[in-house]
Order: C-alpha cells, then structure tokens, then sequence
C-alpha cells in the first residue's frame, strides 16, 4: 500500500483478481514416526540425506509392529522427500514398548564376565559382530635344513632308510626284517645321532611290525628311553629320501609377544598329531584356541573351556606342523581386534567398524571404552549401534578373551576343508523387537528433562 505523506485526493488502482498464494520453501521438513532403529527420546535430530537417516534410524524394511509387518512409513517419506530435493530433515522417533529397556538386543557369555547390547531398541538391533584380529599375519615359519645345528629339534621325513641308521648291538630288539625303514619323528641333534624326542614318531617297518620310537634305544637304555637314529644312516640316495625340516613361529611386525601369548592355530582340514603330542587328540576342530610361548617353541592348546572337544591342555611342539605340509593355515595371535557391525546376519551388510581394539580393560582403547554406553562424541551417540559392558568390577585380559571365545559361533569358527573363508569370529545379538503399534497417545509423547522428551 503507498504511505501518503500530505493531505490531497490519491486514485489508487487495486486488481479486481483475486490474490495467489505465495509459493514457500519446500527444503526443510519433519516426520514423526516409527523406524528400525535409533533414539527415542531428546529434540527431533536433524537429517541431511538419506544416508545419513539410514545411519541414525535404520534402514527401509518393514517394521514388525505387535508381531504384525508394517510398512516403514518414516522411512519411506523420508527417502521421497529426498528424492524431491529436500535438504533438511528433523526426525523423531515413535515407539510404544512397555519401558525403555524394552526391545534392546542383547548377548552375554556364559560366566557373565561381558555383555553386548544394541544401543537402541529395535529388530535392527539383532546385530552380527564380526571381530577381525589386527595382528592376522601368519606367526608360522617353515624352512628345509640340510643339516641341523647341535641340539635343535626338527621335523625329520625320512623313507627308505637301511639299517645304517640303527644303534649298535641293538639287531635282536629291531632286527634287519624291519628296513627298508620310513620314519616320521622330532628329532633333536646329539653330535654323530639324532635323538627321537620323547619317542614322538610314526615308524613303518618293511615288515609291517608295529614300532615305537624307544624300540631303537641305544644298548643298555631302559624300555621307554628315547630311540636314536645314527646320523652315518641318514644320507640320501638311491630309494632314500632325508628331509630335515624347521618350523618356528616369529614375533608379530607390531612387536615382540609377550609370554604364553593368546593364539588361534587354523588348519584346511581336521588333523590328528597325537604320534607327536603324546595327548589325546582334540578330535575334528579345525580352529585351536590357546597360548604361543616363543621360548620354548610350543603351543598349549586349552583345555579350559574354549576347544569344545579339548578337556585337557595339549602341548604341541611348534616343529611338529611341519608333518602337516600344506594343512596348516595361520596361526594368528589374539592381542587387539577390530569389530565390523552386520545389519543382520553374517553375510549381510556392515553399517558401522570400531577399529584397533584392546583385549586389556585398563587401557583406553579397551572394548567397553570403544563400544561406549554413551560415546563423548554426539555423532557418535546416534550413529554407534552396540555397547559393551563389563559385569565385573575386577576382570584380566584372559577373561575378556575367554568370554569373547564363549560368545563366538562353533561352526564359523570351524569351516570344512572347502572353505575359502577360514574361521570366522562371529557374536550375534538376540531379542530385539519393533515393539507395540504406536497410539496417539505415544505420538504426542511426553517431556522429561531427565532422560529427554518424546515423540512431538
């Protein structure tokens, strides 16, 4: 309207149509409604894409609503109304559960040591935890030796030996029927023989007469002491084959292993050792969980709990794998991990990865620290699906590990022979639910300045 500053007559002009309605901004929105997953109380959290709504509150799938597959209306209007360029979009969640411990997944370990819990309560929650071990080169070692230095312990292969290799006096105890002679032992250099460790060995006798490492005892030993092999007989030649080999294991690239270090030893296939542990075996488990000791060169596979087939502890001498050539995978040391976050199975996306990961409880970086009840980053707060916490005031590394190993699923961690995976390390949480259908009521929410308001 034009501001008349004196008195006088004026003609003004005025449109006898009628006035159209002035368009608006159509960038900025809110939705109120139920979705999969994410927070359920505070100020309505502000979206940018699609992306990111996906992060918070959860993919587009059907919710399950009072047991009943609902269509996820939130999400659905928010993927259009980005689709339709829409920029910004404030959400906030509706959900109708009992209280707000309802509908979270969860899983713990049988001794109560650690528990897992989806941050959030929903199906989606139901997550697969995939941990990853950082330290994943393999420790293993193995190299052909012509000739072993004095007093290391080898693997020895050996076919087709003569009588040259059998100690003195000794013909009536193993006589001449039993060479040619194929051995397959630990053996431990001794100046001009090699010493059969702890009689650890697999003897075939031309004459199909069972043998044990001390029937080749040196004249005058007592039954049971350690058999010998001269070192004159072990010369390969025409139908004889000697083959010494030395399997070790190393220190990781990231640093020197600390005593009795926690390890995983995998094979392609199951595998029987008994000739050389002098144990029982641990049956048809392809992943052996248990402790590296650098220094004495052996491996104690547990018998604690974490083998399922193993009750007692089965000290295997590192040299011993090297029996099984091309059958041994990696043997992997249990230090620090990584854990990749699957919406769902294991075979199902990964929305979220917490990196380099302590089994120590004291450090920063330790697992109830990464996986935070409550992160100190607000993006982390509504986008960080899963937390960790301890159930005990006072808890070791060893029991971290221990419960993580109770918590991992038998079969990934034992693939058959064809796999190309090897041992998967997979936790998955249950019990997660959509909840009721929402009422008015639950729209219309309710203000707490304790614990943040609800839905409007």
């Amino acid at each position: 309207m034009p501001e008349y500053l004196a008195p006088g007559v004026f003609v003004e002009e005025v449109s006898f149509r009628a006035k159209s309605i002035e368009g608006v901004g159509t960038s900025v929105a809110a939705v109120v409604g139920p979705t999969r997953y994410g927070p359920t109380r505070g100020n309505p959290e502000v979206v940018t894409s699609f992306g990111e709504f996906t992060r918070i509150y959860g993919d587009i799938r059907n919710l399950t609503l009072s047991g009943t597959s609902v269509l996820n209306h939130t999400a659905i209007a928010a993927k259009a109304f980005f689709d339709g360029g829409g920029k910004q979009l404030y959400v906030s969640r509706v959900v109708n559960y009992p209280t707000d411990d309802d509908g979270i997944a969860s899983i713990s370990d049988g001794n109560s040591v650690l528990r897992f819990n989806s941050r959030f309560p929903g199906t989606m929650g139901k997550f697969t935890l995939e941990l990853f071990w950082r330290n994943s080169e393999n420790l293993l070692r193995t190299e052909t030796v012509s000739e072993p230095a004095e007093g290391e312990v080898v693997f020895l292969n050996a076919t087709g030996l003569t009588n040259a290799v059998r100690a003195e006096n000794i013909q009536g105890r193993f006589p001449d029927a039993r060479f040619p002679l194929d051995v397959s032992a630990l053996v431990r250099r001794d100046g001009d023989r090699y010493v059969i460790v702890d009689n650890r060995c697999e003897l075939t006798t031309a004459d199909a007469v069972a043998a044990v490492g001390t029937d080749l005892r040196a004249e005058g030993e007592l039954e049971g002491s350690e058999g010998i092999l001269m070192a004159a007989g072990l010369v390969a030649g025409e139908n004889i084959t000697v083959q010494f080999t030395r399997s070790y294991a190393s220190n990781p690239a990231s640093g020197k292993l600390a005593e009795d270090a926690a390890t995983v030893l995998t094979f392609s296939e199951a595998v029987d050792l008994t000739s050389f542990t002098g144990a029982a075996h641990w049956g048809t488990l392809t992943s052996l969980r248990g402790t590296l000791d650098l220094d004495s060169g052996e491996f104690t596979v547990d018998g604690s709990g974490l083998n399922s087939e193993v009750d007692t502890d089965i000290v295997v001498p590192v040299a011993a794998l090297a029996s099984l050539p091309g059958t041994v995978r990696t043997s992997i040391i249990q230090r620090n991990f990584d854990i990749a976050v699957h919406a769902g199975g294991a075979d199902d996306p990964v929305i979220y990865n917490y990196g380099n990961i302590s089994a120590d409880p004291g450090v920063d970086n330790s697992l109830n620290a990464i996986l935070a009840e409550t992160p100190g980053k607000r993006y982390d707060q509504l986008t960080s699906p899963v937390s960790c916490t301890f159930l005990e005031d006072e808890i070791t590394s060893a029991q971290i590990l221990q419960a993580l190993d109770d918590l991992f699923d038998a079969e990934a961690l034992n693939p058959d022979a064809f796999s190309v995976l090897g041992p998967r390390y997979l936790i998955s949480l249950e019990d997660g639910n959509d909840g009721d259908l929402p009422a008015a009521v639950h729209y219309g929410g309710e203000e707490d300045e304790v614990d943040g308001s609800s839905g409007f």
